[in-house]
């Protein structure tokens, strides 16, 4: 099993994307919440890069929605880059994909308006 780790870089003042790395599920979450909430205030842009992911239920899928849900309520905007394998397939199923700007690549999460 990989370790669960959440690595935040800031590319300026307002740029900042966190990287998922291992599993997200019940264990991990809160991990994961506890580094995305601060980020997410007025003007900021923040990106997941999910290409270390390996997986994510749906409790991990809650917190991206929540992530989404808590800049859109601040005036930030939250993407969701380089999904892929099984927890690009919980995104899918549930239909979500648009509310969490899913992004093929980091690079295009950066550079959209």
């Amino acid at each position: 099993m990989d370790a669960f780790a959440v690595t935040v870089t800031g590319l300026d003042a307002t740029h900042v994307v966190v990287t998922v790395t291992g599993e997200l599920d019940l264990d991990t979450t809160e991990r994961l919440w506890i580094g995305l909430a601060p980020l997410l205030v007025r003007g900021a842009v923040v990106i997941l890069d999910a290409r270390l992911l390996r997986f994510m239920d749906s409790s991990g899928l809650r917190v991206l929605i929540q992530a989404s849900q808590r800049a859109a309520a601040a005036g930030a905007k939250f993407r969701v880059a380089a999904l892929a394998g099984a927890a690009a397939r919980v995104v899918e199923l549930a239909g979500v994909g648009e509310q969490l700007s899913v992004r093929e690549n980091v690079v295009d999460a950066l550079t959209e308006s």
